[in-house]
């Protein structure tokens, strides 16, 4: 009997199921959520950037300028120091820089986080122009000439025209192509006049009184002949399709 009742006993503790426990588990955050937070978090750092004073120019590096000052390209440019960063134009500085009848070519580079540099090429400064007042302005090789640089002498040795000549067509040629002569010969060069009744032909007059008659449009080819007659007496020099010189 009692081993019937222990029998069913154990029927009945089989049949009732164990109790089972469910452990809870939390579901893991979108990644949507991480990219919110760290979009905020460098909005935030972005935001102090700009106020600080890394977000601002500090330093301005200007270089391969000669007619131009610092001074007159800080203006130009409208780049100063403090301008925020990204609140500067530089395209529109470029434009407005390169306007200017003294430059040739301009980069502007910002390199974080507070310099900019400015790299200026100028047109070269070619010969220098007379007035009637007997002062002395720039010509530059694009034909430019700067009467607000004038002085009441020649700096350099350079070339000299005089005012009612520039405006000729072919002194202007001359002019351009006096830029590919080499600086040596160049500054034995002393006066560039027109010639009357030949319109393709200026005269330069040598620093040893020699005077060379020319075609405006070889001068840079036929010039290099020069150095040649350099010792000679006092005469004219004829570089044109044959050469020839004449003693005074």
């Amino acid at each position: 009997m009692f081993f019937l009742e222990k029998e069913r006993r154990i029927d009945l503790d089989e049949r009732v199921p164990p109790l089972r426990i469910k452990v809870g588990y939390k579901r893991s955050l979108s990644p949507w959520v991480f990219v919110i937070i760290l979009v905020f978090l460098m909005g935030i750092l972005l935001v102090l950037f700009f106020q600080s004073p890394l977000g601002r120019i500090e330093q301005i590096y200007i270089q391969g300028n000669r007619l131009l000052s610092d001074q007159e390209i800080v203006q130009t440019t409208r780049i100063h120091k403090g301008l925020p960063h990204f609140h500067s134009n530089f395209s529109e500085a470029k434009n407005r820089l390169e306007k200017r009848s003294e430059i040739q070519h301009v980069e502007i580079k910002r390199s974080f986080p507070s310099k900019v540099y400015i790299q200026v090429k100028e047109f070269p400064i070619v010969a220098y122009m007379q007035w009637r007042d007997g002062q002395f302005a720039p010509v530059l090789s694009n034909g430019a000439i700067l009467p607000h640089r004038r002085t009441p002498k020649v700096i350099q040795s350079w070339p000299v025209i005089e005012e009612q000549d520039y405006r000729h067509p072919t002194l202007r040629l001359a002019l351009k192509n006096l830029v590919h002569v080499p600086e040596k010969i160049r500054k034995e060069i002393e006066y560039i006049q027109s010639v009357q009744n030949r319109p393709d032909l200026v005269m330069l007059i040598s620093r040893n009184h020699h005077q060379i008659f020319i075609r405006a449009s070889e001068l840079h080819k036929k010039i290099v002949y020069y150095p040649f007659f350099r010792n000679h007496p006092e005469g004219k020099l004829y570089l044109l399709q044959s050469i020839w010189f004449t003693p005074e």
